[in-house]
């Protein structure tokens, strides 16, 4: 009998702590960010970053367009 109620307090025991631990967990991950709020950040980011990156090659290609151009005015 003894050892069957030292079962059942290490049971309950083993419980508690996952019990405690599955709390704890459910805590920290209730302090994230929702994904979805998350991605549209990340969304927006990736389009101004888009949109700086296309801005860049553009003037990169004008530029070269002019150098060209003077240099095929300079060879006339």
């Amino acid at each position: 009998m003894e050892s069957h109620v030292h079962s059942v307090e290490r049971f309950h025991t083993v419980l508690a702590t996952q019990l405690s631990w599955l709390t704890a967990t459910e805590k920290s991950l209730r302090a994230f960010k929702v994904p979805s709020k998350l991605m549209d950040g990340v969304q927006a980011q990736i389009c101004s970053l888009k949109v700086c990156y296309i801005s860049t090659v553009s003037v990169l290609l004008l530029r070269r367009a002019c150098y060209v151009s003077n240099v095929l005015k300079r060879s006339i």
